[in-house]
Protein backbone atom coordinates (compact mmCIF):
# COMPACT_ATOMS: atom_id res chain seq x y z
CA UNK A 1 0.00 0.00 0.00
CA UNK A 2 1.78 3.27 -0.83
CA UNK A 3 2.10 6.29 1.40
CA UNK A 4 -1.20 7.95 -0.35
CA UNK A 5 -3.51 5.43 -0.11
CA UNK A 6 -2.59 5.08 3.66
CA UNK A 7 -3.00 8.53 4.08
CA UNK A 8 -6.40 8.61 2.94
CA UNK A 9 -7.49 5.71 4.96
CA UNK A 10 -5.91 7.97 8.01
CA UNK A 11 -8.12 10.60 6.74
CA UNK A 12 -11.29 8.03 6.70
CA UNK A 13 -10.83 7.30 10.01
CA UNK A 14 -10.82 11.08 11.03
CA UNK A 15 -13.94 11.55 8.91
CA UNK A 16 -15.28 8.24 10.62
CA UNK A 17 -14.97 9.97 13.72
CA UNK A 18 -16.09 13.17 12.91
CA UNK A 19 -19.31 11.52 11.96
CA UNK A 20 -20.30 8.67 14.09
CA UNK A 21 -18.80 9.86 17.66
CA UNK A 22 -21.40 11.49 20.11
CA UNK A 23 -20.82 14.75 21.64
CA UNK A 24 -19.82 13.22 24.64
CA UNK A 25 -17.15 10.79 23.20
CA UNK A 26 -15.77 14.19 21.21
CA UNK A 27 -15.18 15.64 24.62
CA UNK A 28 -13.39 12.55 26.15
CA UNK A 29 -10.57 12.39 23.16
CA UNK A 30 -10.81 16.36 23.43
CA UNK A 31 -9.83 15.75 27.17
CA UNK A 32 -7.07 13.49 26.03
CA UNK A 33 -3.65 14.34 26.91
CA UNK A 34 -0.19 13.48 25.27
CA UNK A 35 1.15 12.10 28.64
CA UNK A 36 -2.02 9.62 28.23
CA UNK A 37 -0.78 7.75 25.30
CA UNK A 38 2.73 6.21 25.04
CA UNK A 39 3.59 5.30 21.65
CA UNK A 40 6.99 3.20 21.24
CA UNK A 41 8.23 3.90 17.55
CA UNK A 42 8.96 0.62 15.30
CA UNK A 43 10.48 0.36 11.78
CA UNK A 44 7.39 -1.26 10.29
CA UNK A 45 4.04 0.28 11.65
CA UNK A 46 3.31 4.09 12.57
CA UNK A 47 0.58 4.08 14.36
CA UNK A 48 1.11 7.53 15.67
CA UNK A 49 0.32 8.57 11.92
CA UNK A 50 -2.93 7.55 12.44
CA UNK A 51 -2.98 9.36 16.20
CA UNK A 52 -1.84 12.65 14.13
CA UNK A 53 -4.21 12.79 11.68
CA UNK A 54 -7.60 11.95 14.07
CA UNK A 55 -5.66 15.13 16.43
CA UNK A 56 -5.13 12.52 19.34
CA UNK A 57 -2.37 13.85 21.43
CA UNK A 58 0.61 11.30 22.47
CA UNK A 59 4.13 10.49 23.51
CA UNK A 60 6.66 9.34 20.90
CA UNK A 61 9.49 7.14 22.20
CA UNK A 62 12.22 5.20 21.09
CA UNK A 63 12.43 1.42 22.38
CA UNK A 64 15.56 1.85 23.84
CA UNK A 65 14.28 4.79 26.33
CA UNK A 66 11.28 2.61 28.00
CA UNK A 67 13.25 0.97 30.29
CA UNK A 68 13.03 4.67 31.80
CA UNK A 69 9.05 4.41 31.75
CA UNK A 70 6.91 4.33 34.52
CA UNK A 71 2.79 3.86 33.08
CA UNK A 72 -0.05 4.36 35.08
CA UNK A 73 -2.26 1.74 34.57
CA UNK A 74 -5.68 4.17 35.75
CA UNK A 75 -4.61 6.71 33.42
CA UNK A 76 -2.83 5.80 30.05
CA UNK A 77 -2.12 3.63 27.33
CA UNK A 78 0.84 2.31 25.49
CA UNK A 79 0.99 1.37 22.37
CA UNK A 80 4.23 -0.56 20.77
CA UNK A 81 4.62 -0.24 17.04
CA UNK A 82 5.70 -3.18 15.15
CA UNK A 83 8.72 -4.79 15.40
CA UNK A 84 8.32 -4.46 19.43
CA UNK A 85 12.08 -4.57 20.28
CA UNK A 86 11.99 -3.67 24.25
CA UNK A 87 14.33 -3.97 26.56
CA UNK A 88 13.91 -6.84 28.98
CA UNK A 89 13.16 -4.09 32.00
CA UNK A 90 10.35 -3.11 30.10
CA UNK A 91 8.55 -5.95 29.18
CA UNK A 92 8.69 -6.66 33.17
CA UNK A 93 7.08 -2.88 33.18
CA UNK A 94 4.20 -4.28 30.32
CA UNK A 95 3.42 -7.21 32.31
CA UNK A 96 2.91 -5.01 35.54
CA UNK A 97 1.22 -2.41 34.12
CA UNK A 98 -1.67 -4.54 32.58
CA UNK A 99 -2.14 -7.24 35.17
CA UNK A 100 -3.16 -3.89 37.00
CA UNK A 101 -5.44 -2.80 34.17
CA UNK A 102 -2.99 -1.04 32.36
CA UNK A 103 -4.48 -1.08 28.18
CA UNK A 104 -1.53 -2.48 25.50
CA UNK A 105 -1.78 -2.26 22.07
CA UNK A 106 0.25 -3.60 19.68
CA UNK A 107 1.10 -4.65 16.45
CA UNK A 108 1.82 -8.17 14.84
CA UNK A 109 5.42 -8.92 15.31
CA UNK A 110 5.21 -8.05 19.08
CA UNK A 111 3.20 -11.39 19.82
CA UNK A 112 7.20 -12.33 19.74
CA UNK A 113 9.14 -9.67 20.99
CA UNK A 114 6.75 -8.68 23.59
CA UNK A 115 3.49 -10.32 24.08
CA UNK A 116 5.16 -13.92 24.78
CA UNK A 117 7.67 -12.56 27.15
CA UNK A 118 5.49 -10.23 29.26
CA UNK A 119 3.03 -13.05 29.44
CA UNK A 120 3.96 -16.08 29.60
CA UNK A 121 2.09 -19.14 28.89
CA UNK A 122 -1.05 -16.74 27.75
CA UNK A 123 0.49 -16.43 24.38
CA UNK A 124 2.89 -17.87 22.56
CA UNK A 125 4.38 -17.49 18.89
CA UNK A 126 4.14 -20.54 17.05
CA UNK A 127 7.11 -19.70 14.28
CA UNK A 128 5.14 -20.09 11.38
CA UNK A 129 5.05 -16.87 9.61
CA UNK A 130 1.55 -15.63 8.10
CA UNK A 131 0.25 -15.81 4.51
CA UNK A 132 -1.43 -12.82 2.55
CA UNK A 133 -4.86 -13.50 4.22
CA UNK A 134 -7.70 -12.11 5.58
CA UNK A 135 -9.11 -14.14 8.28
CA UNK A 136 -12.76 -13.98 10.58
CA UNK A 137 -12.13 -11.97 14.12
CA UNK A 138 -13.77 -13.90 16.79
CA UNK A 139 -14.64 -11.52 20.01
CA UNK A 140 -14.24 -13.34 22.71
CA UNK A 141 -15.02 -10.45 25.83
CA UNK A 142 -18.12 -9.18 24.66
CA UNK A 143 -18.41 -7.10 28.48
CA UNK A 144 -14.76 -5.44 27.95
CA UNK A 145 -15.27 -2.28 27.86
CA UNK A 146 -12.39 -1.51 24.94
CA UNK A 147 -14.84 -2.59 22.67
CA UNK A 148 -17.69 -0.71 23.13
CA UNK A 149 -19.11 0.35 19.98
CA UNK A 150 -16.14 -1.19 17.97
CA UNK A 151 -18.30 -3.59 16.46
CA UNK A 152 -22.13 -4.35 16.21
CA UNK A 153 -23.79 -7.59 17.49
CA UNK A 154 -23.82 -8.27 14.04
CA UNK A 155 -21.02 -7.33 12.90
CA UNK A 156 -17.97 -9.88 11.12
CA UNK A 157 -15.18 -8.11 11.68
CA UNK A 158 -11.90 -9.43 9.59
CA UNK A 159 -8.17 -9.03 9.76
CA UNK A 160 -5.73 -8.86 7.06
CA UNK A 161 -2.82 -10.53 8.17
CA UNK A 162 0.24 -9.41 6.05
CA UNK A 163 3.09 -12.01 4.64
CA UNK A 164 5.32 -12.75 7.22
CA UNK A 165 3.15 -11.71 9.91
Amino acid sequence: MSASDMNFAYRAARDMIDERASASEKELIADISSSDVIVVKGRYDRVQDVLDITGVPYTLLEPQDTNKLELDPSSQMLIVNCPGNLPKSTIVGIHDFVEQGGSLFTTDWALDHVLEHAFPGILKYNGVDTADAVVSVSVGDHDNPMRDGVFSAEADPQWWLEGSS
